[in-house]
């Protein structure tokens, strides 16, 4: 009765509506008959998040209709705008950007006080906030707390894998958190962490979010080198294609330089790599 009654609530708002933005192909089959213009919003390569043989023979069927429906398309990697414009030619790439709202790091968050404590006790602190699923290298996290034994790690985000992180002394694992701590989190990170997995050439598709929020924050950031990781070609990034490179920007973690000199270099990036400059780059497409 509820998807019901959800369904109808978004049917009715979709007909009261000028133009329908949708964000994930999940949706389309709500809107498929509808003659409204129709953006798509391709920020993520929806079939390979999900392993879900179902749900991906949807999402691929679906994703090439709306493709062919979608009177704009913006994508948000290299990879997922050459296949796009493949199928539409009202396409066009607009990368990922940062909040705003995460730069206030003047919140209480348990998390933070929980690593500051772990700080003043000596222990080098490496994080990542998100969801942790089957793109993510258990690996690369243990290799890290292995390394030495004042090396923690910090992960916050939902667990969507079968595996207990909490076997290991040096993973400290934390559920979500509001969005209003985020910031104050990372503010506490020694180093960031983007250890998604390379078993797959999907994880070029996609522009990595999580690394635009280390960057506003001035982190130092270990990531796996990727299509869209090397084209960010920032100072502060230090990119790795296997363990043995982690291992080696481990054994001098303490040389790692930030990605920005100063507070003005920091604030250029944020004005041009926020959701407002998104929005009116989409808005000049419109």
């Amino acid at each position: 009765m509820n998807q019901w009654f959800e369904k109808k609530q978004l049917k009715d708002f979709v007909s009261s509506s000028d133009i329908i933005w949708l964000g994930s192909p999940v949706f389309y089959p709500l809107i498929k008959q509808n003659k409204k213009k129709i953006i798509f919003d391709r920020m993520d390569d929806y079939v390979f998040l999900t392993n879900n043989a179902l749900m991906k023979k949807l999402l691929k069927k679906w994703e090439l209709e709306l493709l062919a429906k979608a009177d704009l398309v913006i994508s948000t990697s290299n990879d997922l705008h050459k296949h796009s414009l493949s199928l539409n030619k009202q396409s066009y790439l607009v990368k990922n950007a940062v909040d705003t709202a995460i730069l206030n790091i003047n919140v209480n968050s348990l998390v933070a006080s929980d690593l500051r404590r772990l700080k003043h006790e000596g222990y080098h602190i490496f994080g990542y906030v998100g969801a942790l699923d089957h793109w993510f290298d258990v690996e690369a996290v243990k290799a890290i707390t292995e390394f030495d034994e004042k090396f923690v790690v910090c992960l916050v985000g939902r667990n969507n894998l079968n595996y207990n992180f909490e076997q290991h002394s040096g993973i400290r694992y934390y559920n979500p958190v509001p969005k209003s701590e985020i910031g104050a989190i990372i503010d506490v990170f020694d180093v960031c962490l983007y250890p998604f997995s390379r078993n797959s050439d999907r994880i070029d598709t996609i522009n990595p979010v999580k690394v635009y929020e280390y960057l506003s924050l001035n982190k130092v950031t270990l990531a796996v080198q990727s299509e869209e990781t090397k084209l960010l070609d920032q100072k502060g990034v230090y990119l790795y294609r296997s363990l043995e490179e982690i291992r080696e920007y481990l054994a001098s973690v303490d040389t790692l330089q930030r990605p920005f000199n100063n507070q003005e270099q920091l604030e250029n990036f944020i004005v041009h790599n926020n959701w407002e400059a998104r929005a009116k780059t989409i808005m000049e497409l419109l």
